[in-house]
């Protein structure tokens, strides 16, 4: 599941990443850090999509253990 989540992040199809994430139940802090720090690279202050939003604000992301 893992490589199927990375795999749309290197590909920048966000909503699937995050809908693989989701449906499983895992790795969705992930998806919202890889997230973050494309939208930090572009420029962009705020997430525009709705999905990633309501995401956000269910699940804390906690870099260090992501990076583990």
């Amino acid at each position: 599941m893992y490589r199927a989540v990375k795999l749309h992040i290197r590909m920048h199809n966000w909503p699937r990443a995050l809908e693989l994430a989701q449906k499983q139940q895992r790795h969705v802090d992930t998806v919202l850090m890889y997230r973050r720090r494309h939208l930090a690279r572009c420029g962009q202050q705020q997430e525009l999509l709705e999905s990633f939003r309501r995401a956000a604000a269910e699940v804390a992301v906690d870099e260090d253990s992501v990076m583990r």
